[in-house]
């Protein structure tokens, strides 16, 4: 593949920190949709753990404020994985 054919944004690549490179083959708006439907679900996971650390203290509000978090991310995984579905 030519470096013309690469600037046309048609891939997305990855330097990593030893300098070198790695063609994925898929656009840089999917790799980020792809990033940000990642990032929601793992932090869906995580926030079970913050809730329950904030209910053993006995913190309704923050109890409350991850339970929101979670399900704003919980949406956040459903709308990206619907626009993933359709690229």
């Amino acid at each position: 593949m030519s470096e013309q054919e690469l600037k046309r944004g048609d891939f997305y690549t990855v330097t990593t920190t030893h300098g070198s490179e790695q063609l994925t083959g898929i656009s840089d708006a999917v790799f980020d949709l792809t990033s940000v439907f990642y990032h929601a679900a793992e932090g869906g996971q995580v926030y079970a753990k913050y809730i329950d650390d904030a209910a053993k203290e006995g913190d309704q509000q923050l109890v409350e404020f991850f339970k929101d978090v979670q399900e704003q991310d919980t949406q956040r995984v459903q709308r990206a994985k619907s626009l993933i579905s359709r690229r």
